[in-house]
């Protein structure tokens, strides 16, 4: 299998459709034509990507697809699409994961690690954008109304610091009862609970999306 890479739309529709008499480039078309598998099963893609757009991918591409036309040499590939998928996801995720490790740009990275399995989203909305709030650490508690400018201080009327997600869940004064019925759940003492473990347990974020919606809370 082979892949045809271009920013041209005319280009690639003559390649496609054999089109040589319509062709303003035919030689060029006719050229890589005689490229293709001859086998009937030779299977080959037609890819378009947007050119002069300043996107630095794109740009990286196709310095680098000039560069080849210059090599004397022809490496064959070894593997398959499959395994050269794998082996991109691996090396996307390891560039992530460096990059969350060490450009630290918000506090929620602070908290969280990077993590490949994926979380089931609830079946309510309304209840998947509650814990979505406190896993992101960005709601509508009056540090982050303060945040948007719209609290004076941001502070807890009960406890007369910041209210923020994490001040809301471990430690204020008006949410004693959540951490009651947390407690029941996990038989641990809450002086070594920690906020990421609480945010993706199921059976704990159950517990904080009732409490929330019991108590008419806007998150």
């Amino acid at each position: 299998m082979c892949c045809i890479i271009s920013d041209s739309t005319r280009v690639l529709r003559d390649i496609k459709l054999s089109s040589l008499n319509k062709s303003p480039h035919p030689y060029l078309i006719n050229s890589i034509l005689n490229l293709f598998p001859l086998s009937p099963t030779g299977n080959f893609l037609i890819k378009w990507v947007p050119g002069h757009c300043n996107i630095e991918p794109l740009l990286i591409v196709d310095n680098l697809a000039k560069l080849a036309t210059t090599c004397s040499d022809l490496q064959p590939i070894s593997f398959t699409k499959h395994e050269a998928l794998m082996v991109v996801d691996e090396w996307i995720w390891d560039m992530w994961e460096n990059e969350w490790n060490h450009v630290i740009t918000s506090n929620y990275q602070n908290f969280f690690k990077p993590r490949k399995k994926y979380l089931t989203p609830l079946k309510s909305r309304r209840k998947d954008i509650i814990i979505n709030r406190f896993r992101m650490m960005q709601s509508r508690l009056n540090a982050g109304l303060h945040k948007l400018g719209i609290h004076p201080d941001g502070k807890c009327m009960s406890c007369g610091v910041d209210q923020d997600c994490i001040h809301f869940l471990m430690y204020c004064s008006n949410t004693e009862s959540l951490r009651s019925d947390i407690k029941l759940i996990l038989r641990t003492d809450p002086s070594i609970w920690m906020y990421r473990d609480l945010t993706t347990d199921s059976r704990i974020t159950d517990l904080i999306v009732n409490y929330v919606l019991s108590n008419n809370i806007d998150i």
